[in-house]
């Protein structure tokens, strides 16, 4: 089992610019305020800059490399919580490319979700599925 089809990556990458802001704070404001501290001053804020970055990949070929298996449950509680799915995936250029060398990836992401044994019998069918819904259902087809 697999996915094949068109993806659409959105990402934000880094610039390496620091992005300066500074806010004055007013001088009457109430004692549980959360800048009530800093009132009467200049609050400066420092961020690292970001930008987005869209990628596009035809004839991908998406592939579940491995998949983990917890059930998450609330310290001191005696009921089971819910199970967890961690699983990674690799984004390979083509089926070809995969087929040629397993190795030879673009890009490995992972995905989390719950799942619930008695809906999804299946657990690759509802990591698969999940994956579509979210690269893109439209898009990609089952092979």
């Amino acid at each position: 089992m697999a996915l094949k089809g068109n993806l659409n990556f959105i990402s934000t990458q880094l610039t390496g610019n620091i992005v300066t802001s500074s806010v004055s704070v007013p001088a009457d404001l109430n004692s549980g305020d959360q800048y009530y501290e800093q009132r009467g001053t200049t609050v400066t804020e420092y961020h690292s800059e970001s930008r987005i970055v869209s990628e596009s990949m035809d004839d991908a070929y998406i592939k579940i490399k491995n998949m983990n298996l917890w059930v998450n449950t609330t310290s001191g509680s005696d009921g089971l919580g819910d199970m967890m799915v961690e699983s990674d995936y690799m984004v390979y250029g083509s089926e070809a490319s995969r087929s040629a060398d397993i190795t030879n990836y673009v890009e490995m992401k992972g995905i989390n979700l719950t799942w619930d044994s008695d809906l999804d019998s299946n657990i690759f069918s509802k990591v698969y599925a999940q994956l579509k819904d979210e690269l893109g259902a439209d898009t990609l087809q089952d092979v």
